[in-house]
């Protein structure tokens, strides 16, 4: 491969992002997801689904919750209401009534001290 098109990712750079995540010092930063009765995810005492630095990947079957965890995650930067974005289907809950769903969210627009 031609070394004009290859991405240079320097160790500096990268300890200089860690530290802006573990001091949170992103304007907006999505930590985590906490879901409860949402499609697939129906256990009562769930655990949060953490975004980790540098990248989460999110691995799984046909119908195993990667798009309902994408889905909940855009709603966390979107105002838009989860009925709009998650269409009734065969699959998972159609109702939506018991759905509990819970971020750990900095959003230094609207609380500057994160």
């Amino acid at each position: 491969m031609n070394s004009a098109f290859m991405l240079e990712i320097r160790h500096s750079q990268i300890r200089d992002l860690l530290g802006k995540v573990r001091e949170k010092r992103y304007g907006q930063y999505l930590c985590s997801i906490k879901m409860h009765l949402v499609r697939s995810f129906k256990r009562e005492n769930p655990e949060p689904i953490t975004f980790e630095f540098p990248v989460t990947a999110l691995i799984g079957t046909n119908g195993g919750g990667k798009s309902t965890i994408l889905g909940v995650a855009a709603c966390a930067y979107k105002n838009i209401k989860p009925r709009d974005f998650f269409l009734k289907s065969a699959v998972g809950d159609n109702s939506m009534a018991n759905w509990h769903i819970s971020y750990d969210i900095i959003n230094k627009d609207i609380e500057p001290r994160g």
